[in-house]
């Protein structure tokens, strides 16, 4: 499984995380904040599927215009895979003709709209996936996806503060191979992360005391003007597992 955490633009490779994508094997993307922006217009038409997990600006940003530049009418439209509560959302807030136009009132060609609820697995053509709640101040999914072929299977927190639902998952996942966390914030900030749903590097220490297995951990998500600092923190508690992920980066799951 191929998975690269997208910048700002193609060919990207910074600390910084200004807007949230990863895509899998260059034909699945978990979230829509850079996927218009972070690859090309013939990359971005190889996405055929989006699993949105909740409707924070950073991680949907995109999306309007990675419709249109993969818009076709002669091709199969690209799939938005949400709970229903989100897949609502979005409608209601981005595609509604103020913010961009009410796409799906013009033509069933620029995209498809489905209902992912908890819990429930979604089979795809090269993977299967199924959404858990974690705790954010907006109703947000964590994501397990396994690749069919390999049997792989790599857990997404999205964005959380502290949330036993996501190691209880983790841990009853067999062939779990990674865990991509986000960590927004030093231990400074510790009231703020947690009032605002994120992590620091000490909350997520004590959160991985309750993952009973030894799996890579990528750390994304982090507050730009504070990756220094984070770093430095990340430093002081790593253990071997523990990564602190780049944007732009892809990193290849076994």
């Amino acid at each position: 499984m191929d998975i690269q955490i997208l910048g700002t633009y193609p060919g990207e490779l910074s600390q910084r995380f200004i807007l949230t994508t990863y895509v899998i094997n260059g034909e699945l993307a978990i979230d829509a904040g850079a996927i218009g922006l972070g690859l090309t217009v013939a990359e971005q038409k190889r996405i055929q599927n989006i699993l949105v997990t909740h409707t924070h600006i950073d991680h949907l940003a995109t999306l309007p215009i990675f419709i249109d530049n993969r818009w076709s009418d002669s091709a199969p439209p690209p799939v938005i895979h949400a709970t229903a509560h989100n897949l609502a959302m979005v409608k209601k807030h981005l595609f509604n003709n103020v913010l961009w136009p009410e796409l799906q009132s013009i033509s069933d060609h620029f995209f498809t709209l489905r209902d992912a609820e908890p819990y429930q697995p979604v089979d795809l053509e090269r993977f299967t996936f199924y959404m858990f709640p974690v705790n954010h101040p907006v109703p947000t999914y964590g994501i397990v996806l396994e690749e069919k072929t390999t049997r792989s299977q790599v857990l997404f927190t999205s964005d959380t503060t502290i949330c036993d639902v996501i190691w209880i998952e983790a841990n009853r996942s067999p062939r779990l191979k990674a865990i991509f966390s986000e960590i927004s914030f030093p231990d400074a900030y510790l009231d703020l992360a947690q009032s605002s749903g994120h992590l620091t590097p000490k909350l997520l220490e004590r959160e991985l005391r309750k993952l009973k297995k030894h799996v890579p951990i990528y750390l994304t998500h982090y507050k730009n003007q504070y990756v220094e600092q984070i770093e430095r923190e990340i430093d002081g508690l790593r253990g071997p597992c523990m990564h602190i992920a780049r944007a732009g980066e892809r990193i290849h799951i076994e």
